[in-house]
């Protein structure tokens, strides 16, 4: 048999084989036929036994073109069904593109057709092993010829199927927040330079404003103090309180003597 390295090479030995197998069958019948004729059985009974030999010898050949053909035609069917596969992804990634391309586009219907393109491409591997095994055993390892590399050919549609979820991605990624910003580090002698302008400027801001009166201070001490508050208060109310008892009483806080009969004689 000749190498085959292509899918045209299985469909012309095929052929071959099955002329072969045909003719075998044939003259296989042919010979069953005059062995149970008559004259074979009358007058050539001496040479029925050559000739039940080479009947045998037809039925070996016939079983083993036989194999030959069905294993030619299975190679056939599958390697058929190999490059319909690789038709139907490559079909189906041209329309992945078609729609990553136009302007609107469902991303459902794109995600569904990437899965099944996936699962097509898994099942690739399989067809790979199959052809494979196959062509070797029907050439035989007396065959020095080179088998076709399907391997490669996986290899070059899952480098296609990569880019398309690539694209797929940048089309629907969601944009990350951005990390923390490293700002360069100034020169130390800047540094130094900002930070005694920025304490200048707090202590400025923090000094008292020199046309400020002491009474103005004072107040705002006083607002700006809980504690100042209260005791401003408690002050206030112990004045008014003892306003008060002077106006009522006519005397003041604190013990004093009262005469019965007078002011003592001077």
């Amino acid at each position: 048999m000749t190498a085959i390295k292509s899918k045209e090479d299985v469909r012309i030995a095929l052929e071959v084989m099955s002329q072969i197998q045909a003719r075998l069958c044939k003259e296989r019948d042919e010979l069953r036929v005059l062995l149970s004729s008559p004259l074979m059985v009358c007058e050539l009974t001496e040479l029925s036994s050559e000739f039940t030999s080479i009947s045998s010898g037809y039925d070996d050949a016939v079983e083993r073109i036989n194999n030959l053909v069905s294993s030619l035609q299975k190679l056939d069917e599958v390697w058929t069904e190999w490059s319909e596969q690789l038709k139907g992804i490559r079909d189906q990634m041209n329309r992945i593109e078609d729609n990553l391309k136009a302007d609107k586009f469902d991303q459902l219907q794109i995600s569904e057709e990437m899965e099944l393109c996936q699962e097509r491409m898994n099942s690739l591997e399989t067809m790979c092993n199959y052809l494979t095994t196959s062509l070797q055993s029907v050439q035989g390892s007396e065959s020095s010829a080179a088998l076709p590399d399907f391997r490669s050919e996986i290899v070059l549609y899952e480098n296609a199927m990569e880019q398309l979820k690539t694209r797929f991605q940048e089309h629907f990624r969601i944009p990350t927040p951005p990390g923390p910003v490293t700002i360069p580090k100034e020169p130390q002698q800047c540094t130094k330079r900002r930070v005694k302008t920025q304490s200048t400027l707090t202590q400025t801001s923090i000094l008292p404003r020199p046309h400020q009166s002491l009474g103005s201070r004072l107040y705002k001490a006083i607002a700006a103090s809980t504690v100042a508050k209260l005791v401003f208060i408690l002050a206030l109310l112990a004045t008014m309180a003892t306003l008060i008892y002077v106006g009522l009483f006519g005397t003041t806080f604190g013990p004093h003597l009262i005469y019965v009969n007078g002011p003592p004689p001077v």
